[in-house]
This record gives C-alpha cells, sequence and structure tokens, in this order.
C-alpha cells in the first residue's frame, strides 16, 4: 500500500503531508459496508478519529453508529446522512460509496487495514507530541526535564489507550455503549479479587475504581491489600505494588508464605521465620519450588520513601507501556499507604496535601485503565470507642478520600483489640476473652459502596503467613483441598519484557 513519509530528504519539508493510507481507508470502510459483520472484527481496534481524511471519519462514525443499533449500513441508506456535506458531493455522492462496496477485499482483510490505518495514526499522534515537547523543551526555560518527560510519557499512553479527556460525549453516546456493553461483557471485565464475599459487596473491581482500604495499624489492612493483589496477579494481570513502608523483601516473604499456605497448609513456613533463618529443609524445598513455578508472576514491587505522584505516575506509565509491548494489561495498582504519599506541589497543610492525593490518584486510575487500591490510616478517635469498629468519618483527612474514592472498607480484627485488653475476672469473661484473643477473622466493612450496597465481609485469616481466606481453614493439611492453585496452569506471562 502507497504510504507518505515525512522524513523524506528529497522534499520540501513544507510539502510531505502527515503519515496516512488513504487506500486502506476505503479498503475497510468497502468491506465494512459490503458485510456489516466486519465490524465486530474491527471494533475496539480503531476509532473515528484515525482515519486521515475528515469525510471518512464521518462515514466510519455512522457506519459504526447504524451497525451497533441494529440497522443496516450500506450507501442507499448511509447516503441520508450526508445531503448537506458538501465533501460527500466533492467524492463523488452515492456513486463513490457504490465504489467503494464494489472494490471492496475480502472480509477475512478488514482486520489488517484497520490495524494499519491505526498504526499510521499513531505516527501521526507520535510527530505532533514530539514536535509539541521539542516546541517546550527550547521554550518553556523555567520548566524542568523530569516534568517534560512525565508529560510526554502521560500523552504517549494517551494515543496507545486511545482516550481523549477533551470533550463532552452525548447521552445517546455514552446510554449506547452501556446497551452494547450488555452482551459483550469481555470488552470491559471486572477484576475479580479472589474473595468472593469481597467481591460481592463490591460486585467485582471496575478499572478506574479508586478503592480505598482503612485501618488502624494491626488490623490487617497490608496484609489484606497483599492477599488481593497477589489472587489479581495469579490470575495473569498485572499488578503494580508502591510500598512507602515495607522493602521489596518483605513484601515477597509475606508472598511466598501465602502462596506457601495455600499449598502445604500447617507445613508452610510463617514469614518472620523466613527473615529469621530458621527454616527446616523442607521448608526451603517448598520456597524454592514455588518461586521457580511462579517466577514469570506479573507482579511487581517497588519500595520507595519521599514518594511524589509525578514519581509514581512516571513509575505507572513506563511499567504499563513495557507489559503492553509484551501483550500483558496492567490491572491493579497498590499504593500503602497514601499518607507517606505527598503532591507533587504542596499545599499549605496536609488537609490540601492529601485532597490532591485522593484526586490525582482517581485520575490516575482513570488514565492508566486500573482499579487504584489505596491504603490509609485511621486517626485516632477509633481507639476512644468501645466499639472500634470503623466509620467512613475515622479516615484521616477523610473529606477528601470520601468523596473521591469509589469504594471505601474498614478493616477491623478483634483479636489485635482483645490481646491487649486486661485479662476479665470470671470463668466466662475469661473463657470469651480467650475466643476474641484467638480469633482468626478479619471484617472488611464496606463504608461506601458507589454502586452497591453496604456490607461486611468476615474473612479468615492465619496473619503469620499473609494468608486472607474467604472462608475458614481448620483443615491445615488440605487447606484449600479441591482449589487449591496449580501454578503450572496459570496464565502467566512470559519473563521476556515484563
Amino acid at each position: 500500500m502507497p504510504e507518505y513519509h515525512p522524513f523524506d530528504p528529497d522534499a520540501p519539508s513544507e510539502e510531505l503531508p502527515p503519515p496516512h493510507n488513504l487506500e486502506a481507508e476505503q479498503a475497510l470502510l468497502g468491506a465494512l459496508m459490503f458485510d456489516n459483520d466486519v465490524f465486530t472484527a474491527v471494533d475496539g481496534v480503531l476509532a473515528a478519529r484515525d482515519f486521515y481524511e475528515p469525510f471518512h471519519q464521518r462515514l466510519f462514525k455512522a457506519i459504526a453508529e447504524d451497525i451497533r443499533n441494529g440497522r443496516l449500513a450500506e450507501p442507499t441508506l448511509l447516503m441520508s446522512y450526508f445531503v448537506i456535506d458538501p465533501a460527500f458531493h466533492a467524492f463523488g455522492g452515492l456513486r463513490y460509496l457504490a465504489d467503494l462496496v464494489d472494490r471492496a477485499p475480502p472480509s477475512a482483510n478488514a482486520p489488517d487495514y484497520a490495524r494499519e490505518i491505526r498504526s499510521v495514526a499513531l505516527r501521526r499522534d507520535v510527530i505532533k507530541i514530539a514536535a509539541n515537547i521539542q516546541q517546550r523543551a527550547i521554550e518553556e526555560a523555567g520548566t524542568s526535564g523530569a516534568d517534560l518527560m512525565a508529560d510526554l510519557e502521560r500523552e504517549m499512553l494517551k494515543i496507545r489507550t486511545g482516550k481523549d479527556d477533551l470533550g463532552f460525549q452525548s447521552w445517546a453516546e455514552v446510554s449506547r455503549s452501556v446497551i452494547y456493553g450488555m452482551d459483550r461483557p469481555d470488552d470491559r471485565p471486572l477484576i475479580k479479587l479472589g474473595m468472593p464475599k469481597l467481591d460481592d459487596i463490591l460486585g467485582g473491581a471496575e478499572r478506574g475504581d479508586l478503592i480505598v482500604l482503612g485501618g488502624r495499624p494491626g488490623m490487617g489492612k497490608s496484609a489484606l491489600a497483599g492477599c488481593l493483589a497477589l489472587n489479581v496477579a495469579l490470575q495473569g494481570i498485572g499488578v503494580c505494588e508502591v510500598n512507602a513502608e515495607m522493602t521489596t523483601a518483605q513484601m515477597a516473604r509475606r508472598h511466598l508464605t501465602d502462596l506457601a499456605f495455600n499449598r502445604y497448609g500447617a507445613d508452610a513456613p510463617q514469614y518472620r521465620d523466613i527473615r529469621r533463618g530458621i527454616l527446616t529443609d523442607q521448608q526451603k524445598r517448598i520456597l524454592m519450588e514455588l518461586q521457580e513455578e511462579t517466577a514469570a508472576l506479573p507482579l511487581r514491587m517497588v519500595k520507595r520513601t519521599g514518594l511524589t505522584l509525578g514519581r509514581i505516575r512516571a513509575m505507572l506509565n513506563r511499567q504499563r507501556m513495557l507489559w503492553e509491548s509484551s501483550g500483558l494489561k496492567m490491572g491493579l495498582v497498590v499504593i500503602d499507604h497514601v499518607g507517606l504519599v505527598a503532591p507533587d506541589i504542596g499545599g499549605r497543610s496536609r488537609q490540601e496535601d492529601q485532597a490532591q492525593v485522593s484526586m490525582k490518584l482517581k485520575e490516575l486510575a482513570e488514565e492508566l485503565d486500573v482499579v487504584m487500591l489505596a491504603l490509609a490510616q485511621l486517626n485516632r478517635e477509633v481507639e476512644k470507642r468501645d466499639d472500634k469498629r470503623p466509620m467512613l468519618s475515622d479516615l484521616r483527612d477523610s473529606g477528601s478520600w470520601e468523596q473521591d474514592a469509589d469504594v471505601v472498607i474498614g478493616v477491623y480484627r478483634d483479636a489485635y483489640y482483645a490481646r491487649r485488653e486486661k485479662e476479665p475476672k470470671g470463668d466466662l469473661a475469661i473463657a470469651e476473652h480467650v475466643l476474641r484473643a484467638s480469633s482468626p477473622w478479619i471484617e472488611a466493612i464496606g463504608l461506601k459502596v458507589r454502586e452497591g450496597d453496604v456490607g461486611t465481609a468476615k474473612l479468615w485469616a492465619s496473619i503469620g503467613h499473609n494468608a486472607i481466606r474467604n472462608e475458614a481453614q481448620d483443615d491445615f493439611d488440605s487447606a484449600f483441598g479441591a482449589r487449591k492453585f496449580d501454578f503450572a496452569t496459570l496464565p502467566l506471562p512470559s519473563p521476556a519484557g515484563a
């Protein structure tokens, strides 16, 4: 297919058109009008804006709208949309559309033409973005190189994902996409967190959601977040854990013991045992086997103090593009915890800073098309109440987090408080106290669910293994029984490029 090249040294630069392929555009449009069923093979691959010729943009949009609404999209019916369109008549009117159909290639070739149109459109976008950044680098002496690089990465990510934040969407367009998506759930699948009780409260986690996990120290929120991260990664979905407290070695120890407990129950070591170096030979073999079997797990971890939103965005953008180049999609980002994340430009108070952090993390979730799981500390007012179960108002700087979060989950572990209470008197009271202090249950309390009802998920935990489960695991020797993970069958990506 003929194609223009913008950097031909033999031609004056002012005469070179942007990269485009009109023949591919005509071939695809003809194939769509000849066989409307072809649309299902190219829908989502490209958008109207990817066509170079403006009339082709309008024609593709009209074809797509008719097909999505169950109407036949063919030249005689489509021409009614363009009776006052000068370009339509300049191209030859109905005769032009009929010629496209007459010269339509085989339907099976349509996806190839769609990818070619999208590829050339990306080249035009790259040229435009690079020219803009080049001009800013020359003219904006006060803008740091790091900021320019972050802007470049953000714009590149936008064109890779086809996202464009500018412009309103009509009710017809948005509602139609919802109706159209009801029969195509795979186009935007919900991310299951691997704990049915929690998934039932959330209805599944949707890309673009900001989920806040709040709790006082010792409640198990970091353990719960780690289990959820591992559950998602085991589905073959990319997960990034950004931690401002634990080192990557500490996170890895917890994940290894969680995996080991899942397969071997009581024989699995606790993560403190790994740190102390008091493992048996059998436990060492268990961990070595699990590490080898899950080496390609799409899970990335970073420990960094003094994190700013800009640094987090840059790291995640790079990892997302790296994964996408190998065919893997990022799905979950865990931030532990938000109180240690600083805005790029500090405000006059902590409340202002956290308002920026909450707003920007929500924006970043939508920009990256991921679920953002943000851990937050609760204020000390919890400790003054008899019932220490968290409430929405317990979130530090709660106004901004309450507003921006799609979901807020409070984490409560009664055993933590029972072990710190003075032992009561009386046999019955002592027995009740012992039961509370040894309770393996953690409550994940839905304090806010934007598209659902609040509720409580009672989860079983072996804190020493960093293992939190949907149901009680009484039989340690066969914990999970038939539901035991078979790592050999997991949809893990290859290590190359990951």
